[in-house]
């Protein structure tokens, strides 16, 4: 899986994040031909998508906006075609204000939001919020 980056995202982190999108396809391994889009918003477009999105009228840290409902779906599609499966929305300056709460470095949390969207983009939902939480874990210890 490529991820691809638009927005403003400096070169460690963008290797950060790649890694922990490594250990992700460890777990769930994925066709390198199929493409994530990781988009770095500011808290007015990350409102407005989380209206548009979840009529929902707050910023937050991250939107995933997944094309396929499961693992499965994804994993029927022709692993030879380059395939979008999902578009990841990142809000820094919240992702900033989280990862000081939660005493990490920013770019610890973006590895976690990074993760946290991934699952989302395989079909993963808060209905199964414990299961959800525990992958997160699992990942995030090996990241």
């Amino acid at each position: 899986m490529k991820l691809i980056f638009s927005g403003y995202f400096y070169k460690n982190e963008k290797e950060k994040l790649t890694f922990a999108k490594n250990i992700f396809l460890n777990k769930f391994p994925i066709s390198k031909n199929f493409i994530v889009g990781f988009h770095s918003v500011n808290e007015e477009e990350s409102k407005k998508l989380n209206f548009d999105s979840f009529n929902k009228n707050n910023p937050t840290d991250v939107i995933t906006l997944p094309l396929y409902n499961s693992l499965q779906d994804i994993q029927n599609l022709n692993q030879s075609n380059e395939e979008v499966i999902s578009d990841i929305f990142i809000c820094r300056k919240i992702i900033k204000s989280n990862s000081l709460s939660y005493g990490k470095n920013l770019i610890e949390e973006m590895q976690l939001i990074l993760i946290h969207g991934l699952l989302h983009s395989i079909g993963y939902t808060h209905d199964e919020e414990k299961k959800l939480r525990t992958l997160e874990e699992t990942i995030m210890k090996k990241v």
